[in-house]
């Protein structure tokens, strides 16, 4: 099953979060509000190209064949094959493309496209006519900047594995575990959560990077990406469940069966009730080092501020983790 981000060959890019996973897919299943597809649903009556004024502006025209677009594919650095421009059907050329370009030339054609899309809508309302070599030049460092963010939490990964013990566990048989963590940015002004649930193989069921444009203190934001683990298990159908945090104080405050007043009281309140719904659960704490995995989730929510939630999927940004994890669980 793809994720709800990305549908089918979409749904492999999570690069920038869900406005790269999202995008592509809406992009493939023709939903993006195009004039065209607005004249089709009786929102408008012109569907030309708002950058060209000569075609039909579809979502193959304006992301591919339309002169504003091939300025900026002639500007990428991206190394694309000869594709048959006849192509209507923006699906069917990205799928050609998707077997031809190797594994970074297709991301970057991901954040190009975006670019592109990003550039339009600045248009129809009434921003400046990005330059080409500007689209290229920031799609480029995206793919940089996702680069080194995970080769940093691969090298977390490596230095969490080696000599502490602290790794982290598969469930029992029967039971799914369910990591939570926080990430937060100052500079941002925003805060990340990421939740990843897992089977007694290993096997990653689902994913959630979910960003808040405020900066919370720790203790409020752990009880948050608490709260939202526990969502997320009970909308999957998930009832047997060990939940893992790193927040000690947190887990204890869960775990509690007295009131909780503090600030973030009326969260925890709100856990325990959810607890409630399940048929077994446990809450336990877990070092660092073995909940990395949700950690680089959370971190993906504070540098790209969206939303993204995996089914049956492993998320880009934290593939190399799970990898090794996976790997840790046969040893």
């Amino acid at each position: 099953m793809g994720s709800v981000a990305g549908g089918s060959v979409a749904g492999r890019f999570c690069i920038g979060g869900i406005c790269v996973g999202v995008f592509l897919w809406r992009a493939c299943k023709n939903i993006l509000p195009t004039k065209e597809n607005l004249r089709r649903r009786g929102f408008i009556d012109e569907d030309r190209c708002i950058l060209c004024c000569s075609e039909k502006e579809t979502v193959h025209h304006i992301l591919w064949a339309c002169p504003s677009a091939q300025d900026v594919w002639g500007a990428s650095s991206c190394k694309l094959q000869k594709c048959a421009r006849s192509y209507s059907d923006f699906k069917d050329f990205f799928e050609e493309l998707s077997v031809q370009l190797s594994g970074k030339d297709l991301n970057l054609l991901a954040l190009t496209l975006r670019g592109i899309w990003r550039r339009r809508n600045l248009v129809v309302h009434g921003g400046d006519f990005t330059h080409p070599s500007i689209i290229a030049d920031t799609a480029w460092e995206g793919l940089l900047q996702f680069t080194q963010a995970n080769e940093k939490e691969l090298n977390q990964a490596d230095e969490g594995r080696g000599g502490t013990g602290m790794k982290w566990q598969a469930p029992p048989s029967g039971f799914y575990k369910v990591n939570w963590d926080i990430a937060i940015s100052t500079g941002r002004k925003c805060m990340g959560i990421g939740v990843i649930i897992r089977d007694a193989a290993g096997r990653v069921l689902a994913a959630q990077s979910k960003s808040f444009m405020a900066v919370y203190d720790p203790a409020t934001g752990e009880a948050l990406a608490a709260l939202h683990a526990e969502g997320l298990c009970r909308d999957l159908g998930f009832y047997d469940i060990i939940f893992e945090g790193d927040s000690l104080s947190m887990v204890k405050a869960i775990g509690e069966r007295d009131p909780n007043w503090l600030r973030y009281g009326h969260i925890v309140e709100d856990i325990k009730t959810v607890l409630r719904t399940l048929r077994q659960w446990k809450i336990c704490h877990a070092k660092r080092e073995a909940n990395i995995a949700a950690h680089g989730l959370a971190k993906e929510a504070t540098m790209f501020i969206m939303d993204n939630i995996w089914i049956e999927e492993i998320p880009i940004c934290i593939s190399n983790i799970v990898h090794l994890e996976c790997n840790d669980l046969s040893l």
